[in-house]
């Protein structure tokens, strides 16, 4: 009976098998119709477009003055319409101009027409039609000739080259689908059979298993009653022999093909080898990461430092910018000109539209002069302007005779520097004025503020970036610990089976001697990996309390800088 069942067994194998290798033909099939659907679809990335040459024309009439005066225009659906240039007074225009159309549908429809020029309204000689599923059978071809009928003699010679890749996609596609359709049913064809052949095949076997054993039992209870009817056992056994050496030679093939234990237990120490390589491949591998981490972590503690250092040096720069300032003086002016009388001049300063000063006013002079000098703050270099005035005093309202303005930023080349500057009034009129900018220019505040504030930001990316890095770095080490536990499980249980199959070769004093050191060794490794976790969960406590320290003083900054 156990042979039989062996025999089963072997029978149900070699039916797992022959389904595994139509899985196998049916992943093929799959890969080789995902191949051509790939290229289906890189060909539908591509544009249908149609390239017609309007090359020239024959027998063209033109009016009773003159001779043609002949172009062509193109559309397709009445839309992106293309025309050939005017050939003037000649009944055999040459063109050679080639236009390009990109083609939306294949539904859709090429105009081709033939024009005169006129001065009131353009003459239509001839109107051609080309619907584009008409290409399909020159698709691809270049330069297919093709005549417009002009008249009852002109001709108009055009070429045509279409690329129609909707078409090619289309029949592609129906013969993919096609051979899709054939495959699916022979695969339905073939699975029915293959389950009507494996049905029949278990029903029988199943069949001659169960005579076999009804058989067996028979002639078992024969031999033990031993009944006297032996030439009835004869017989009975002489039955039972043909299909028992079927049955005995599918046995004896299950048996050469069947693994003694020595090779299996060979191939199960295979897989726990390969498996506990794998696993310290891994550690290696999550230890490396572990050593970047670690680099990562120190490079962006130091790009914090050095950005918040940066930081600082900035503001106390900033505390040490003084105010800026304009020195302004009024010096004179010449050949001022007022209206019936001499002019009462005088000169005004506007600094950012706000702050305003002014000069005495001259009464009754072409050429006053005045020598006095003002001082104005600038509050911004970026965005402050000074504009100076020119005024005649007037009784009503004062006549403005010149104005310029002067944007702060253009005074920075000629800082500390006494400019001379020279305002023209009407046309020999002259005022002539000092500057001199005080613009402190080692860092403008506004400027120094974004540096700062950028700093900062930048400072705390890495300290967020840090403290992501050790979380990181944690997770790591915890994922290592529970490697080196499982490793450790798969090496004793690979001891312990070492240690049994040796055991009989050994005393059992060499055995407890044995187990006491590996018990030594075991727990001094033990103790050596808690204080290196103890050593770990110092240092990390210290970075911690590291990163804190830095969050605790950038804070303390803020709270000085507001």
């Amino acid at each position: 009976a156990l042979k039989i069942q062996n025999c089963y067994r072997s029978f149900k194998s070699r039916q797992a098998l022959h389904l595994l290798k139509e899985q196998n033909e049916s992943a093929n099939k799959i890969q080789s119709l995902t191949k051509v659907n790939d290229e289906n679809n890189a060909d539908k990335s591509k544009e249908d477009q149609v390239s017609i040459k309007i090359k020239n024309a024959e027998n063209m009439k033109g009016d009773l003055f003159s001779k043609a005066d002949v172009y062509v225009k193109l559309f397709i659906n009445k839309k992106d319409t293309k025309r050939t240039k005017t050939i003037q007074n000649n009944n055999n225009p040459v063109w050679n101009e080639e236009f390009l159309f990109k083609v939306g549908s294949l539904e859709d429809s090429l105009t081709i027409e033939v024009f005169e020029d006129d001065t009131l309204k353009d003459d239509k000689l001839a109107t051609e039609i080309i619907p584009i599923q008409t290409l399909a059978d020159s698709n691809h071809k270049k330069d297919i000739a093709k005549a417009i009928n002009v008249g009852k003699k002109g001709i108009v010679h055009i070429s045509i080259s279409p690329e129609l890749y909707s078409l090619d996609n289309n029949n592609e596609i129906t013969s993919s689908s096609e051979n899709v359709k054939v495959s699916e049913v022979s695969e339905k064809v073939e699975e029915s059979n293959n389950v009507e052949v494996s049905e029949k095949a278990e029903e029988s076997n199943n069949v001659k298993i169960a005579d076999t054993l009804n058989q067996g039992e028979d002639s078992n209870s024969s031999s033990v009653d031993k009944s006297d009817d032996l030439q009835n056992n004869d017989s009975e056994k002489e039955n039972i022999v043909p299909e028992t050496e079927h049955i005995t030679e599918e046995v004896e093939e299950t048996e050469n093909n069947t693994q003694s234990p020595v090779e299996s237990n060979m191939d199960d120490d295979l897989v726990e080898s390969d498996r506990l390589a794998k696993l310290i491949e891994e550690k290696e591998l999550k230890m490396e990461e572990v050593q970047k981490i670690e680099a990562d972590i120190v490079k962006a503690k130091a790009d914090s430092k050095a950005k918040t250092s940066e930081a600082k040096k900035l503001s106390s720069t900033k505390l040490e910018i003084k105010p800026s300032h304009l020195s302004l003086t009024a010096i004179n002016a010449t050949n001022i000109k007022g209206g019936l009388f001499k002019p009462d001049v005088y000169v005004k300063f506007i600094l950012d539209k706000k702050r305003t000063v002014r000069t005495k006013t001259i009464s009754r002079n072409n050429n006053p002069t005045w020598n006095e000098s003002f001082s104005l703050d600038v509050s911004s270099i970026e965005n402050d302007s000074l504009t100076i005035e020119i005024y005649d005093d007037d009784t009503f309202k004062d006549d403005k005779l010149a104005t310029e303005v002067i944007p702060i930023k253009s005074l920075l080349p000629q800082d500390h520097q006494r400019i001379s500057k020279v305002i023209k009034v009407g046309k020999k009129g002259e005022v002539n004025l000092a500057i001199v900018p005080e613009l402190n220019n080692k860092g403008d505040n506004e400027k120094i503020d974004i540096d700062i504030n950028r700093l900062e930001k930048e400072s705390k990316e890495c300290e967020e970036r840090s403290q992501t890095l050790l979380d990181e770095k944690v997770v790591l080490l915890e994922n290592i610990e529970k490697l080196n536990k499982e490793i450790e499980k798969l090496q004793s249980e690979k001891y312990v089976d070492k240690t049994e199959d040796d055991a009989e070769a050994k005393s059992q004093e060499e055995i407890v001697e044995e187990a006491k050191e590996n018990s030594n060794k075991e727990e001094e490794k033990e103790a050596e990996e808690k204080e290196l976790r103890e050593a770990e969960e110092k240092r990390l406590a210290a970075e911690k309390a590291e990163a804190q320290r830095i969050e605790n003083e950038r804070i303390a900054e803020e709270a000085r800088k507001d």
